[in-house]
């Protein structure tokens, strides 16, 4: 693994994010998010929500898994709604405590532009200027 130059990016609300290319010896180049000290605030301060709307979605699967009868009434395709909308907020959960560390990349998972739009989409957090600030 290697890390390559950075370039600026522009998203399409005009803010502007650096992000950096990482060389991966078995998936190819990938480019992942420049962590600002102002994302990782933004981060430490979701952190809660975050793992709270994870809780909620796992005990709502769980439900699902455990009560056969409300299986039943609403159906397989409500229960693989609700674990892909737990999968999801696992992941945001996850992301932005990389992000609170200031990492960008840890073992197999990265912190995309993509990504950090996605969860700033979710929360409904203003876009964060990475480097103009």
């Amino acid at each position: 693994m290697s890390h390559q130059n950075r370039k600026q990016v522009t998203s399409d609300d005009g803010s502007i994010y650096e992000v950096e290319a990482l060389c991966l010896s078995d998936v190819g180049t990938s480019n992942v998010l420049v962590i600002s000290k102002e994302m990782q605030a933004i981060a430490i301060a979701l952190l809660p929500s975050a793992h709270s709307m994870a809780k909620s979605r796992e005990k709502r699967v769980f439900f699902y898994e455990k009560s056969e009868r409300r299986l039943e009434a609403y159906g397989e395709q409500t229960f693989l709604q609700a674990k892909e909308m737990s999968r999801e907020a696992n992941n945001y959960a996850h992301t932005l405590e990389l992000v609170a560390k200031g990492f960008s990349e840890m073992g197999p998972r990265r912190v995309t532009l993509r990504d950090w739009l996605e969860i700033m989409t979710v929360f409904h957090q203003p876009q964060i200027h990475n480097i103009e600030g």
